[in-house]
């Protein structure tokens, strides 16, 4: 196995007097691609921002790139794309000026874009298929074009270490799944991804690698050894139930233990629970 290039130990964290993650241990090495997934509350959020340094409340061990971070100073090397709710799509800025921002660094005391900086911004939205957008205010464009953008703004630095933050929300499926194969692309080339998510079924088709988190890491490993109706029900506290198409042999996760509109092509994994 690669050497972990994110190592957190005992890690104890949030952001006032009661922790959200307890107890956390988890190594990730470099070049893989891990989903973090788990209900809403769960700590996914808070365990991406404590490999920032944007927890403020943290006890334990966070190595990123093989330097510790410390709440309040950024890991040199690691992208960053916010949840798309958190933005104010309102705010008056170009795609450009949003892209550029990523490059901060490497733009050095001047207070305006290189030419050389530009064309940095356009190979980086051609290289994410929204070339020719550069002049365009972000608040015009599609909910897909927006999370290019911000990842983008991610990619620009040339960072070893991406971390999304449910970066498939709120977009429709043939989207969600353009990004994941871009994301896919990406982790080919060498980029190490981590990213939350709530998508289940889309994370056992796409990812190789997945951590179930609810205030802990309650399991780890590939989606066909954790994906089982003991290990998410004790994650999202409540029953699931994991089915395998009989065609593909892929994994479908539903709530309960209603097979739902399946029917007959479904078989409940052998997986004890």
């Amino acid at each position: 196995m690669a050497e972990p290039i994110i190592h957190i130990a005992h890690l104890t964290g949030g952001y006032g007097d009661q922790p959200i993650l307890q107890g956390v241990s988890l190594e990730i090495p470099a070049g893989r691609f891990v989903g973090l997934v788990g209900p809403s509350g769960a700590g996914k959020t808070s365990l991406l921002k404590a490999m920032l340094g944007a927890l403020p409340h943290v006890r334990g061990e966070v190595e990123v790139l093989g330097s510790r971070v410390t709440p309040g100073h950024p890991p040199i090397g690691i992208g960053y794309v916010p949840q798309a709710e958190t933005v104010d799509w309102t705010f008056p800025v170009t795609v450009e000026q949003v892209v550029l921002m990523g490059r901060i660094r490497a733009m050095g005391r001047l207070p305006w874009a290189s030419k050389a900086d530009k064309q940095a911004v356009e190979e980086t939205l051609a290289r994410l298929g929204i070339g020719g957008l550069s002049q365009r205010h972000i608040r015009d464009l599609s909910g897909g074009q927006q999370q290019r953008v911000f990842l983008a703004r991610a990619l620009i630095g040339q960072p070893q270490v991406l971390l999304l933050d449910e970066p498939t929300a709120s977009v429709d499926v043939k989207t969600r799944d353009d990004i994941l194969h871009l994301l896919v692309d990406l982790n080919q080339q060498g980029v190490t991804i981590v990213m939350s998510t709530h998508e289940l079924n889309a994370v056992a088709a796409h990812l190789p690698w997945v951590a179930c988190i609810n205030g802990g890491v309650i399991a780890q490993g590939a989606p066909v050894d954790v994906f089982t109706p003991a290990i998410l029900s004790r994650t999202f506290g409540a029953p699931m139930r994991v089915l395998r198409d009989e065609q593909t042999g892929g994994i479908l996760i539903a709530e309960g233990h209603d097979h739902g509109p399946f029917g007959d092509r479904l078989a409940p994994t052998q997986a004890a629970d």
